[in-house]
């Protein structure tokens, strides 16, 4: 029996969110999937359901109000906030992004557009979904 868990997806593009969690269903059919447009809405959500964090976060790059690497910025200053894994997934392609978000503490970053298999990948991986205080490997996962 497959576990349940919650995935966030944080990106400004309707349909890229659409694609994400109908690609998260296809693996987990129970898995929950928690979407926002924008950094702003995400650490708001964040903040105001401190009791059922989502076990893995995906975070896009670009997007207005609140970067990517502000929200993710933001998210390692909390205590609790800062224990979610958060994998970075945009179509950013800017030399540097990835080794400065992996820096701040991203534990991955995809490339999209990403292969189904990518984020199947990304999402099963343990060190990536245990919530736990162990830091977890870092990964890379291109198409």
């Amino acid at each position: 029996m497959q576990p349940r868990f919650t995935v966030m997806i944080v990106d400004d593009d309707d349909d890229d969110r659409a694609i994400f969690c109908d690609i998260i269903h296809q693996y987990y059919p129970a898995a929950k999937c928690i979407q926002a447009d924008n950094g702003c809405k995400a650490l708001d959500y964040l903040h105001n359901n401190k009791q059922s964090l989502p076990n893995l976060l995906f975070l896009d790059i670009n997007m207005p109000k609140l970067t990517g690497k502000q929200s993710l910025v933001e998210i390692k200053k909390d205590v609790l906030l800062s224990k979610i894994p958060v994998v970075i997934y945009t179509t950013s392609k800017r030399p540097g992004d990835e080794a400065e978000l992996l820096e701040l503490g991203a534990v991955a970053f995809i490339t999209k557009p990403a292969k189904s298999k990518d984020l199947e990948k990304a999402v099963t991986n343990e060190s990536l979904t245990n919530n736990q205080s162990l830091k977890p490997k870092v990964h890379r996962v291109t198409n």
